[in-house]
């Protein structure tokens, strides 16, 4: 089956934090997969050549009947769904969609970009794909890009809200597209989440547990990032018992973002 309603991003802007919500609500069925891409490239994959860029292209999914099976957990909700943040960004994205499920539901999430572009930078650096300071990043942005980088060193691009929403407008036409900002979601979520529901056809009186997902941090100390993420580290971590793993782990993150 297709899903009937899309987060579609954009990046850094709560999207994770709304997927986990969402899947909360006893008539909405969330794709277990989150961010599977789909739309984003339907001429193939392309051979990214961005920092780690091989651990996303093992995780996209290509292949309409691996999407469609994404939804097979469905049970008679009535709202069934996935978000994937490319979509956003990517042109071709909007179109693809409206090709397959021209009845879909958008919903986008939107932050002011400065804060929006800071938060990716900070969650690139630790995760280990920006090895730049923030300077040289923002300067080097275009240049990534033309190398075939992926969307997430778009620092300034992806903060270019206007063409992007006209997209999805054009495409479906405003009932159909829904349109929240972070800051809203911050100050009041759950009165966004309780719209979200009613935009979605469901019942919007459930209250989801709100909890802040996915929160972009610096690390402190750039050695102790690499040490926790070096091949050495996993290694180790799979000879541990779970309970060790999580505290080392818990200690290690408390030392880095303390």
């Amino acid at each position: 089956m297709w899903p009937n309603f899309l987060v579609v991003g954009a990046s850094k802007a709560g999207t994770t934090s709304v997927y986990e919500q969402l899947r909360q609500h006893p008539d909405i069925y969330m794709s277990p997969l989150k961010e599977p891409h789909y739309f984003s490239f339907p001429g193939g994959l392309p051979d990214f050549q961005g920092v780690n860029d091989d651990r996303f292209k093992g995780r996209v999914v290509t292949n309409e009947q691996q999407y469609r099976h994404l939804f097979d957990g469905a049970s008679g909700e009535s709202a069934v769904g996935e978000c994937s943040v490319s979509y956003l960004y990517y042109p071709a994205a909007a179109e693809n969609i409206r090709a397959k499920i021209p009845h879909c539901r958008i919903i986008i999430l939107l932050r002011d970009p400065v804060d929006r572009a800071l938060s990716q930078y900070r969650q690139n650096v630790s995760n280990g794909r920006e090895p730049l300071s923030l300077s040289e990043a923002f300067l080097a942005e275009k240049k990534r890009l033309a190398q075939n980088w992926r969307w997430i060193v778009a620092y300034r691009g992806a903060g270019l809200y206007a063409d992007q929403v006209s997209r999805y407008i054009d495409a479906f036409g405003h009932d159909q597209v829904k349109v929240y900002l972070l800051e809203d979601l911050r100050s009041d979520a759950a009165g966004v989440m309780a719209d979200m529901f009613a935009f979605l056809g469901v019942e919007p009186s459930f209250r989801p547990k709100l909890e802040v997902y996915n929160r972009s941090v610096l690390p402190n100390s750039s050695m102790a990032n690499r040490l926790l993420r070096s091949k050495w580290a996993k290694w180790l971590g799979r000879l541990a018992p779970v309970a060790l793993r999580h505290a080392v782990r818990d200690k290690l993150l408390s030392r880095l973002l303390g």
